[in-house]
């Protein structure tokens, strides 16, 4: 025991080297500043990311959504495809609410007494975000439609 209490004595005599002392406040407090920068850019990461992919759930569900209608235009028959827009608003799909645009234009590529009408409509859907005010989340998707028509020695179809 004495033996231990002696070499105790002489351990606390020895004298103290600051540079071997340990951290000052200035230094953690420096320290806590760089962490808490590096701690921030992650975060701004973090929302871009978050917010990035918000964006592509919406151009992904406006997609979808302008596949269905511009399957539902395929299947209108060619003579009930009239020419025009029509605009809906609100339309609800994966809980989000777009607008939809569909606009049908006729395109008479041959003038010919025995093959009257358009022989193709040209049909244009545009899907965007209601909420979205950015002109990237919109998806336009384009198709034509025929009907096929006699030649100048037969008679005209009816569609």
């Amino acid at each position: 025991m004495f033996a231990f209490r002696h070499q105790y004595k002489l351990l606390s005599r020895l004298p103290i080297n600051r540079s071997k002392a340990g951290f000052s406040l200035v230094e953690c407090i420096i320290a806590l500043l760089i962490l808490m920068i590096v701690a921030l850019s992650v975060v701004s990461v973090f929302d871009y990311s978050f917010r990035n992919n918000n964006s592509a759930k919406k151009r992904f569900g406006a997609l979808l959504l302008a596949r269905q209608r511009l399957e539902e235009a395929r299947n209108i028959l060619f003579v009930n495809l009239t020419k025009g827009t029509v605009t809906e608003n609100n339309v609800v799909s994966d809980g989000m609410k777009y607008k939809v645009v569909r606009t049908v234009t006729d395109n008479d590529l041959v003038t010919d007494s025995t093959a009257p009408g358009p022989e193709t409509k040209l049909v244009t859907i545009t899907v965007s975000p209601s909420e979205s005010l950015v002109a990237s989340d919109a998806i336009t998707l384009t198709t034509y439609r025929s009907i096929t028509r006699p030649g100048p020695n037969r008679e005209p179809n009816n569609p």
